[in-house]
């Protein structure tokens, strides 16, 4: 049976997008402003060199351990890249991957969610609830992410 939970999160979400022609003061960026309840550092890359890990690494180094950070792959990596990237990122302590593999491949998340310690988002580009609940059974993300707009709302009507 699929875990649930009636919390969610808030989050207030910074954004680096690489590669970054100084890493540094873009990170630097996300570090002077109050803190939010949780700050997450949404890091967009197409991380496939030696060079981009070294980025992440840099932000990561910035930023320290108590800023939860993620990578989007923005569904660029087919499935051999996905958990061959996904394995080197593991030593960022990534709060999630987020949509590593095209949105539709429940079944190639769900592949790479069993073969990560990082966990794995996916979701948001999915239309409706049915979309959602083939996720959820394939067992293809720790994180489910339904985008309010795209799947008609968040009232029972619209996730019925």
């Amino acid at each position: 049976m699929p875990h649930t939970t009636d919390r969610i999160a808030t989050v207030s979400v910074s954004f680096v997008r690489l590669p970054l022609s100084e890493p540094i003061s873009d990170a630097k960026v996300l570090t002077g402003r109050q803190k939010p309840l949780v700050e997450v550092a949404f890091v967009f890359a197409r991380i496939v060199t030696a060079a981009d890990l070294r980025r992440v690494e840099t932000v990561r180094g910035h930023l320290g351990d108590g800023v939860p950070m993620v990578v989007d792959a923005n569904q660029q990596w087919d499935r051999a890249t996905a958990r061959r990237i996904g394995r080197a990122l593991e030593q960022f302590q990534l709060a999630w991957i987020e949509e590593p593999l095209d949105a539709y491949d429940a079944e190639g998340h769900a592949a790479l969610a069993a073969s990560l310690d990082t966990p794995v988002a996916t979701g948001e580009m999915l239309t409706g609830a049915e979309e959602h609940t083939r996720l959820i059974e394939a067992g293809a993300a720790d994180f489910v992410q339904p985008d309010a707009p795209r799947v008609g709302g968040i009232s029972p009507r619209s996730c019925g």
